[in-house]
């Protein structure tokens, strides 16, 4: 017993994404609605989708002689010693969060995923991570140059606690839209919303048929997405506007431990049950325009 303890209280660290974001696990809310992006069958999301990257460390990234850079990890189940079944168990798990586009070189993800410039500089922002793609052409592959903006509050999880970051990517990004986003209001409780990430770091998934529990301050929202670590970052989508209303930035524990078969299972709750998922009104932002102009302003 005490060895299997052990082993479960190691698992915490173990999966991408919850190695960054331990304090902000996610969870499935009843049906696990998440899909392969190229399933998914809203063309406007498919499309969003695009603009939407995967925050992969430079270390499991390897340059080929074409130019290429390859993908270089274990599987989803390797790392989190995943139970028999547990879906998409067997692709291949790599990033850290997610970020996503909204100016000509900025992208936005969660505050504790960009803590410091320093440690933003040890990811890539890649574009195309997607099922079975294990190759990633250098022209979907940014970098990042610096954290513009930055807030992460400690303390409890309470409605004012603070989780963004904008970050400039070392080019402007080319081939991909801005996705458009909330500017003022607030969205209404439960207003349907779609989360595009990548969850635990695997390929890009879509999940919908969540929707919005509260919006108790101006910072803060919650919802019933379904979502895990590694989708820290990830844009939150007003399915009915397409706007970013929102970041995703924490919420339930990910998984609960088997301790008959020494494994973990997704963990699951009521769709209407639990505590929900943190989302970061994008509106708390106030996102400048210097920071979304499309050419780059110069000093007099």
């Amino acid at each position: 017993m005490t060895k299997l303890l052990t082993t479960a209280l190691s698992l915490i660290f173990l999966t991408p994404g919850v190695a960054i974001a331990k304090r902000t696990n996610k969870v499935i809310y009843g049906t696990d609605n998440r899909q392969e992006t190229h399933l998914y069958g809203d063309k406007l999301f498919r499309k969003k989708a695009k603009s939407v990257a995967a925050m992969i460390p430079q270390t499991s990234m390897t340059i080929k002689k074409n130019g290429a850079y390859a993908l270089v990890g274990k599987t989803f189940k390797e790392h989190a010693q995943l139970c028999e079944g547990e879906k998409f168990s067997e692709q291949l798990a790599v990033s850290d969060c997610t970020a996503f586009l909204v100016g000509r070189s900025t992208m936005i993800t969660a505050g504790h995923c960009a803590p410091t410039t320093t440690e933003c500089q040890k990811y890539n922002f890649v574009f195309g991570f997607v099922q079975d793609k294990r190759v990633i052409p250098a022209k979907d592959i940014y970098t990042c140059k610096r954290v513009m903006r930055q807030k992460l509050d400690r303390g409890p999880l309470d409605n004012k606690r603070r989780d963004w970051a904008v970050i400039e990517l070392d080019r402007p990004v080319t081939g991909r839209k801005r996705l458009k986003f909330r500017k003022k209001g607030a969205v209404a409780v439960g207003a349907e919303l779609v989360l595009i990430g990548h969850p635990v770091g695997l390929p890009q998934k879509i999940a919908d048929q969540a929707y919005v529990r509260s919006v108790g301050t101006k910072v803060y929202m919650m919802a019933s997405t379904d979502s895990f670590g590694g989708n820290s970052g990830s844009p939150v989508f007003n399915q009915k506007t397409g706007l970013v209303e929102g970041i995703l930035v924490r919420g339930e524990a990910d998984f609960a431990v088997d301790w008959v078969n020494s494994c973990r299972r997704t963990n699951i709750c009521p769709q209407d049950g639990c505590r929900g998922e943190g989302i970061t009104r994008i509106t708390q932002l106030q996102l400048k325009k210097y920071e979304l102009r499309k050419r780059p302003r110069t000093k007099k």
